[in-house]
């Protein structure tokens, strides 16, 4: 890490937080969705959601452009994951999204 700026690994830092943040709000929208009585509030948790997918998507490139130490290793598989999993959520938030506008909210 020592080609990285400070930067650049607090980028490393915030894709954590925005990781950690996501799963959280992920479990919310599942269990107010199971619920199927507040659609405002899954309504805004789709939106936060599809927000940190995409900010953790920029910040990914960023930092794969500045920093490529971390794409090396168990970085490669552990980025894979998690780059799979917001290239393939944001398009089920987008869609949730597109819902809640479609119908006023």
């Amino acid at each position: 890490m020592a080609d990285c700026s400070d930067d650049e690994l607090n980028k490393y830092i915030r894709m954590d937080d925005i990781l950690i943040g996501y799963k959280e709000l992920f479990k919310e929208a599942e269990r107010v969705h199971s619920k199927r009585h507040d659609v405002v509030t899954y309504c805004r948790l789709q939106r936060r959601l599809n927000k940190l997918s995409l900010e953790w998507l920029s910040v990914d490139k960023k930092l794969k452009e500045a920093c490529p130490v971390f794409y090396s290793n168990e970085w490669l598989q552990y980025g894979k994951e998690a780059r799979d999993l917001f290239n393939h959520n944001k398009t089920l938030h987008q869609g949730a999204i597109d819902a809640c506008v479609a119908n006023g909210i």
